[in-house]
């Protein structure tokens, strides 16, 4: 399945959320009452950043645009255009209004040739080995159908980050 696709009513129109393989499983496209909220499409500078995507950031350049240095991506690397992924999907299935990933994250920074703000790369493998498990879930809450629950589990290699992560930060 290179695609999955979840559905759900909100005030009598039809909310859409569609996740892709070629992103890396992270959401391309949202949609509600003939508008496109999200939209990641192919173009010159590719599409990676216009989805609706988990990302860890090394917080030794927390200042910085050189944390892309060590910034394992749910979509995938600097280098992917949208017409594949170098994020390794596991499993994807939208049933419903509820989608599940499991994928093994790639580095943003492709470790032969950076990436835009990363010249020299921390990761010496294209694959993060961190595993992100997500579950979104349209309409979740039948006295709040508007929300849209995102709920993700990481599993970091023994090796991640010098060996310890000391915060979490989320962004939503």
């Amino acid at each position: 399945m290179s695609t999955a696709t979840i559905t759900s009513q909100l005030h009598g129109e039809t909310v859409t959320i569609i996740a892709d393989q070629n992103y890396g499983c992270a959401i391309r496209s949202l949609s509600w009452n003939n508008g496109q909220f999200v939209f990641a499409g192919s173009g010159v500078h590719g599409a990676n950043g216009q989805e609706i995507q988990t990302a860890i950031h090394s917080l030794e350049y927390q200042d910085s645009w050189q944390s892309e240095c060590y910034n394992p991506n749910e979509a995938g690397s600097y280098t992917d255009k949208g017409s594949s992924s170098s994020t390794e999907m596991l499993s994807m299935t939208g049933n419903g209004n509820v989608l599940t990933t499991e994928v093994n994250m790639a580095f943003y920074a492709n470790p032969s040739s950076g990436s835009g703000d990363c010249n020299t790369p921390k990761n010496t493998t294209v694959l993060s080995g961190v595993i992100l498990q997500k579950t979104v879930t349209l309409g979740f809450n039948p006295n709040i159908p508007q929300a849209i629950e995102y709920t993700i589990t990481f599993e970091l290699p023994s090796n991640y980050l010098y060996n310890e992560v000391n915060s979490v930060e989320v962004i939503a």
